[in-house]
């Protein structure tokens, strides 16, 4: 108990640092930061690291950079709904491994980032963050520059891909991403019903990983959150209908998903996906559930073998 209170203090504190972030040298480690690392089982010791605020449109995003002495590129790192830098712990140790640099960040309502918890207006608020983050950091990199990104994020950086013809990823991953989410009609129905009388309604905490420490984790998270709002799902459905008529791009993405997720329409979202972007390649784990970042060790370690095969032209 003690330990929740004070990462629940540590938290609250952090939430209200409002230095931007430089990124030409490294942050200097309050008490508070170094907690929130450890507790998180983050890196800070052997990098660069960095820790700011963006501020974008009048809202303050939670901006984090990890770099190895020795960087062969740049990732953008991109979390789910609900997720938060924190839930990335693994990915981030293994691409510093194969020494990538990472820039992250919380979305808004997430994490450390401001805004009401959970909440967007609007999808394009995602993608005006999204852009401001890479206006921030891609002049100071001349190494090649990736994205990878989950669910939520992975629509994000969809949305930012058909809008950009001029974009300079070199290698986009997406993990289990968001277009739908499962069943789909349904969800839609009962929004439209409880709309009227609701403002969230209650969280169910699927079984999204087969990692059961990590599915313990998460319900003691003190950055996670027990209610979905409805002008988060009003906003997905708009978004849905808005990406309908975006015109297809020559951008190659790579997919990983698993089989076993019921977080996501991962059939149809595929298969939009596929046609928004022809060059799609795909990669099924029939083991795999939503949370693939998290998933117990021998699946972990198959994304993450996937991920750096891609990332190293060796699948093509």
């Amino acid at each position: 108990m003690k330990e929740r209170q004070r990462i629940k203090n540590v938290i609250k504190r952090l939430s209200t640092y409002n230095e931007e972030i430089d990124l030409q040298n490294p942050s200097l480690l309050s008490e508070d930061l170094k907690y929130y690392l450890q507790y998180y089982k983050l890196p800070f010791q052997t990098v660069n690291y960095h820790f700011g605020v963006l501020k974008v449109n009048g809202s303050e995003t939670m901006m984090q950079v990890y770099a190895p002495e020795k960087c062969i590129g740049t990732i953008y790192l991109l979390h789910g709904y609900f997720d938060h830098v924190g839930t990335l712990k693994h990915l981030i140790l293994f691409l510093l491994k194969k020494n990538y640099r990472i820039v992250t960040y919380d979305l808004k309502g997430h994490g450390l980032s401001s805004g009401p918890t959970a909440v967007i207006q609007s999808f394009e608020e995602y993608v005006q963050t999204f852009q401001a983050v890479i206006n921030k950091t891609e002049a100071l990199y001349s190494e090649p520059c990736s994205v990878i990104a989950h669910s939520t994020g992975a629509a994000v950086a969809v949305d930012y891909l058909l809008r950009s013809n001029t974009h300079s990823f070199n290698k986009v991953i997406l993990a289990a991403p968001l277009v739908r989410s499962h069943l789909w009609p349904l969800t839609k129905v009962g929004f439209y019903i409880i709309k009227p009388f609701l403002k969230e309604v209650k969280r169910k905490y699927r079984l999204n990983s087969s990692n059961k420490d990590h599915q313990t984790f998460i319900k003691q998270d003190p950055l996670q959150y027990d209610g979905i709002p409805l002008k988060w799902l009003d906003a997905l459905i708009k978004w849905n209908k808005k990406i309908q008529i975006a015109s297809r791009s020559n951008t190659q993405l790579f997919i990983i998903q698993g089989e076993k997720d019921q977080t996501v329409d991962w059939r149809y979202n595929i298969q939009f996906i596929a046609k928004k972007f022809p060059g799609t390649i795909l990669s099924l784990l029939k083991e795999g559930r939503h949370q693939l970042f998290n998933e117990r060790e021998d699946l972990r370690l198959e994304v993450f073998h996937l991920i750096h095969m891609y990332l190293t032209k060796e699948l093509k």
